[in-house]
């Protein structure tokens, strides 16, 4: 989703933060617990299929700002993997940077951080809902 900001220093605050160095220092707070081998992937992943991401996603866009939900994007196209087989998931493995992950384990890795997310903190209420339709004759 691409939605207009007020201020592009802000978004480049935020982009900053998100893609600090450490996966589990999150700056504020420690996390409940560690996070595991595979999450600590997909996060690493999603960090940099999101620069890349964003990086044309900016460049391709007539606004000034550009806004867009990294996690949200890598979660849905993660879905896809589903579906997809041979030489497709292998291309689309590549480009989400989920290299060496086996689809369980991305799967799961997905939907451990999903509920780690919304879970972190009790006065914030979290949701992440993606869906995927397709045409009956597609």
């Amino acid at each position: 989703m691409i939605m207009k900001l007020s201020k592009l220093p802000l978004l480049t605050l935020l982009l900053l933060i998100a893609c600090s160095e450490s996966v589990t220092d999150s700056g504020n707070a420690e996390l409940p617990r560690e996070l595991t081998k595979t999450e600590k992937a997909i996060v690493q992943a999603d960090r940099s299929f999101s620069i890349k991401m964003f990086k044309e996603l900016a460049v391709g866009s007539d606004e000034e700002n550009v806004f867009i939900s990294p996690l949200s994007i890598s979660m849905a196209l993660g879905m896809t993997l589903n579906g997809a087989n041979g030489q497709t998931f292998d291309e689309m493995q590549s480009t989400l940077e989920l290299h060496g992950l086996s689809l369980p384990e991305i799967n799961e890795g997905y939907s451990s951080l999903k509920e780690l997310l919304t879970d972190l903190d009790p006065k914030v209420q979290m949701e992440i809902g993606n869906s995927i339709w397709s045409s009956q004759g597609f």
